[in-house]
């Protein structure tokens, strides 16, 4: 008979329960590398009134704090809803190959470079900013 490794989730506010490894989401740096809350319960946290007030004041700050980067990604989604820039979705990676998922404004977010742009993949898009990140 096999073992099953479960993990506690305490919930935001529901009974202490045991979900799966799989439940969790990943967090590297936690000691076991999952968050401490399940999917399940996250989840529902923020469909909540209270997840949701959270998610506003989280949005209303980031846009206070990049209002460079909010008009440079409206001025990229209405130039492809007005057809004069495709999706990135219809190219390929810039750094690997793969389908593209999102255009990079790799120069700046400054109006005069606002379509100084590369279609990469999430993963070399996230992987992108980590090394501006540190640079």
């Amino acid at each position: 008979m096999e073992l099953i490794a479960l993990k506690r989730c305490g919930g935001f506010g529901r009974p202490e329960h045991w979900v799966l490894p799989e439940g969790f989401s990943k967090d590297a740096s936690k000691k076991d590398g999952l968050q401490p809350k399940c999917k399940a319960c996250r989840a529902a946290y923020q469909r909540s009134p209270a997840g949701k007030a959270v998610q506003c004041k989280a949005f209303a700050k980031y846009r206070a704090e990049n209002p460079d980067r909010i008009k440079a990604r409206n001025a990229v989604n209405d130039a492809i809803k007005l057809g004069h820039l495709c999706p990135p979705s219809e190219l390929d990676c810039n750094h690997c190959g793969e389908q593209a998922q999102h255009w990079h404004h790799w120069w700046s977010y400054a109006e005069e470079f606002w379509f100084w742009i590369l279609p990469l993949c999430r993963k070399c898009h996230k992987a992108e900013h980590a090394r501006l990140k540190d640079s």
